[in-house]
């Protein structure tokens, strides 16, 4: 039977692998996976006895936990953007004492009023 596995290489300190709620961590990406396995063959005698759940809708029920887990990273989303203010506000009236901006607005206009006047240009 195959079954998927998680395998992260972990920034200076080797492979981490996870798979059916089983973790392991190892210098290297070969030996995450040994160690994994031996986790997962030794987990039922540790355990208990992992056995096989038959379920009516399991299409449904997986649509529903992935419905709530989205709900959570919603949350999580909302909660961080409302800690970090958006980052374009700070730079929000940078413009107001500047002597040269209303200047620099006309010649914008000026400019885009050229462009559109100009039969040559597409």
């Amino acid at each position: 039977m195959k079954i998927p596995v998680s395998v992260e290489q972990v920034k200076g300190n080797g492979y981490f692998a996870k798979a059916l709620g089983l973790t392991t961590q190892a210098p290297t990406r070969e030996e995450a996976l040994s160690q994994l396995k031996q986790l997962m063959e030794a987990a039922p005698a540790e355990h208990g006895e992992t056995v096989w759940l038959e379920v009516e809708d399991a299409q449904g029920l997986c649509f529903g936990l992935l419905q709530r887990r989205l709900q959570e990273v919603q949350a999580e989303v909302d909660a961080l953007r409302a800690a970090q203010p958006n980052p374009w506000l700070r730079m929000a009236g940078i413009f107001k004492d500047d002597p040269y901006f209303d200047e620099w607005q006309q010649a914008i206009e000026d400019y885009r009023r050229q462009i559109d006047e100009d039969p040559n240009i597409p």
